[in-house]
């Protein structure tokens, strides 16, 4: 049975995990992420259709609504894929005429680690998932537990993912790489620059590795774009007051591919945010075989598992982050093990047959499920 998806406000990566010979995505979406050569070649797996999906509530809803109604009509859709809880007025409103053939199925996930942390918008964010979605897709199992405790039930776990050209990499040669006396040694933490993901508390794990552990030459890279202005100046200040500027660089936003050869091209990764769902720079940097320290948070802890696929420290650590750096220059051995365990566990646990298998499973049980509701009705 081929199953056609429509995805609202989607990630490539994930476009990419679910487009396959049973399955059809139709993505609606600002922009493609495809050109429209690939569109051509595939057009039996996938489909774009643009919106203009931006931040106003309203604008989004109408636009979303229009395209639904005027280009959608009379396809045949059995489930829709909703990217952000904002956008299921439209969606309910869609799906009125399908009523009567109970199509389509609506799953709502989120990647935002916001949606749920307002008590306010929570308890709207839960009540539009309680009443009028079919199912909610959790990326992380802390989500799912907290969406379990809040009465939701039918959830389940399909994680995040990257491209498919990380995941079917080999090994990667820089885990036999020896770090030597005399060596820059490449530190790497890709985030926006803005408070709760701590880039602070890398920049002083520096200063300490520096004083506390003799280690001179080192450069850590802070990759992304500025959402903090005032943050990026306090760091900024604090770099220089301490001299550390020959030993932090802010790289600024880059494009994915340049992102992804720095982080190639490290030796050690670094993650110190405090609030996540499954961050993607993570599973990349595991697919990349890099060895990663982060912190000890929801979804992070899907992913890393202490001293076998990664190094879990507290939140707002930076001693133990400074010593953490420390022992993964000094031993060789820890770093390949965790670099090639992380390698194997990242593409077993985000592999796109995984992702597509749960989607489809998830499919099945639900249709069941509401199948077996209205014959009791």
């Amino acid at each position: 049975m081929k199953l056609n998806i429509l995805y609202i406000r989607p990630l490539r990566e994930i476009i990419e995990a679910l487009a396959c010979d049973s399955i059809r995505i139709t993505y609606i979406n600002k922009t493609s992420y495809f050109e429209q050569k690939e569109l051509e070649n595939n057009i039996e797996k996938i489909k774009y259709i643009r919106a203009n999906l931006e931040n106003n509530f309203l604008i989004s809803n109408l636009s979303l609504l229009w395209v639904l109604c005027s280009k959608l009509k009379n396809e045949k859709i059995d489930v829709i894929l909703v990217n952000a809880i904002r956008y299921l007025p439209a969606i309910l409103l869609y799906k009125i005429k399908f009523y009567r053939s109970r199509r389509p199925l609506i799953f709502v996930f989120s990647h935002s680690p916001f949606t749920f942390k307002n008590k306010f918008k929570s308890k709207i964010s839960l009540f539009l998932i309680r009443k009028h979605s079919d199912g909610f897709i959790a990326l992380s199992k802390a989500q799912a537990r907290y969406l379990k405790l809040n009465g939701i039930d039918n959830i389940y776990v399909i994680p995040n993912t990257t491209s498919i050209s990380l995941l079917s990499g080999g090994e990667n040669e820089l885990y036999y790489e020896e770090l030597k006396g005399d060596d820059l040694i490449k530190i790497v933490y890709v985030a926006h620059i803005e408070k709760r993901k701590s880039q602070h508390v890398a920049i002083e794990a520096i200063k300490i590795l520096k004083k506390e552990y003799k280690v001179k030459n080192v450069c850590l890279k802070l990759i992304g774009g500025v959402l903090d202005i005032k943050y990026k100046k306090h760091l900024v200040e604090y770099i220089m007051k301490n001299g550390l500027t020959e030993n932090i660089v802010f790289t600024g936003k880059l494009n994915h591919e340049t992102v992804l050869n720095i982080v190639k091209e490290s030796d050690i990764v670094i993650f110190t945010s405090t609030l996540e769902v499954l961050p993607r720079a993570i599973i990349e940097a595991m697919a990349l075989g890099r060895p990663i320290i982060a912190t000890e948070i929801d979804g992070v802890v899907d992913l890393i598992k202490n001293y076998e696929t990664g190094i879990l420290i507290h939140p707002n650590d930076c001693f133990q982050l400074a010593k953490e750096i420390y022992n993964l220059i000094m031993d060789k051995k820890l770093r390949r093990e965790i670099s090639i365990k992380a390698n194997e566990y990242v593409k077993e646990y985000c592999s796109h047959e995984k992702i597509r298998s749960l989607l489809y499973k998830f499919y099945i049980e639900t249709y069941r499920k509401k199948e077996n509701t209205y014959d009791h009705k």
